[in-house]
């Protein structure tokens, strides 16, 4: 493992057609320029010199990302930036490879190794691949929606060579791009998705302050949270002063404000004057720069529960339960199983797990694992 951070670039387009091409074009002289190795899969090789190139051929795609995860190592940056053609085929996940879709791809994508990933898709179902990497730390997903989308009409403000850091210098941050992509693309009928997971820090200058800001009321709450741009998000604890909930919990939002250096804005209000919440204790909720509201269900470990924001309810509810079997025999048996080498022999033994986590009652993480083990027999 190397001690340095080195940074890699993924990068996947399938199609010929020309914004596509486009796309590809953009993003990757953005990536070259902010120091990215560029690995790149594109029906012809790009303008600007890369690392290595294939055409979409399923075989040689598969063979670049063997060589990317022998070169990469879990203390390195990882992009991953696909478009072209997406599609869901008999529940796969598939990027379309000049009319051809590799069911195999979502799983190979996803064990890449890595120290601190960023996903963007911006092909047709590209959100619905979330589940496949949300569910690792130190990871940021960007999608353009969970279904339908045209690539020409948020890609290109997202890869724009127009911006600048915060503070007008310095790194362009992800948040920007997407704000940039919200503000300028064609995205009033789609759900654009910037969902991090907890770990991820991002380069650069961070938007907000470590602290924790008190707001008096409601109305200065809500100013607070309308200067949200896209791709932040506050933190928001409501308690009672004269319960003691306020003071009690204030240390402990204190510290998560630090541990997120500067990533979210923290907010507290003084909720005396409520009558709909529990006065008896403290609530946290994490909300977006349109408002959306995420509660919290363990205040003690609020930060962690970043990920559920864009995640239907049953999802979330399978990850805290996660978060609890952590130990758990099914995730140890999950971690062997991974590890056989045979393809056909570790399906198998996936998809056996996968019911056990059915019979336990975690549905959504049964149907990733057996996804997962549908995938690999693309590989047999």
């Amino acid at each position: 493992m190397s001690n340095s951070v080195r940074k890699y670039a993924l990068v996947i387009n399938g199609s010929s057609k020309p914004f596509h091409l486009e796309n590809l074009e953009r993003s990757a002289k953005i990536l070259a320029g902010d120091g990215y190795s560029l690995y790149v899969v594109n029906p012809k090789h790009p303008r600007i010199d890369v690392d290595q190139y294939v055409e979409p051929k399923i075989k040689d795609v598969r063979l670049l990302i063997r060589r990317l995860s022998d070169q990469i190592d879990n203390n390195d940056e990882l992009v991953i930036y696909t478009t072209g053609h997406g599609n869901i085929d008999h529940g796969i996940k598939v990027l379309s490879m000049k009319g051809k879709g590799d069911g195999a791809l979502p799983y190979l994508l996803d064990n890449i190794p890595y120290g601190k990933r960023t996903i963007i898709m911006d092909q047709c179902y590209g959100g619905s691949w979330i589940m496949q990497f949300i569910d690792d730390p130190r990871t940021l997903f960007i999608a353009e929606d969970r279904d339908w989308v045209d690539g020409n009409r948020v890609a290109p403000y997202f890869w724009s060579d127009n911006l600048i850091g915060p503070n007008g210098n310095g790194h362009v941050l992800w948040w920007q791009r997407f704000a940039k992509a919200v503000y300028g693309g064609e995205t009033a009928r789609i759900e654009p998705i910037f969902a991090p997971t907890w770990g991820y820090f991002d380069n650069g200058v961070m938007p907000f302050k470590p602290k924790v800001k008190d707001v008096k009321d409601q109305e200065e709450l809500q100013h607070e949270l309308s200067k949200l741009e896209p791709g932040q998000f506050a933190f928001v604890a409501s308690a009672t002063v004269f319960s003691g909930a306020y003071f009690a919990y204030r240390p402990i939002f204190e510290m998560f404000a630090k541990e997120a250096k500067g990533q979210y804005l923290f907010l507290m209000v003084n909720n005396d004057d409520a009558t709909s919440e529990n006065l008896s204790e403290a609530t946290v909720d994490i909300v977006d720069y349109k408002g959306r509201k995420y509660r919290v269900n363990d205040k003690l470990a609020a930060l962690t529960e970043i990920d559920c924001f864009y995640l239907h309810e049953e999802e979330c509810r399978f990850r805290e339960g996660l978060r609890k079997l952590a130990d758990n025999a099914l995730e140890s048996a999950l971690a062997a199983a991974k590890s056989v080498k045979d393809f056909p022999e570790r399906s198998s033994q996936m998809r056996k797990i996968a019911e056990a986590f059915l019979n336990a009652g975690f549905e959504a993480r049964a149907a990733k694992i057996s996804e997962d083990a549908e995938a690999l027999s693309y590989l047999e």
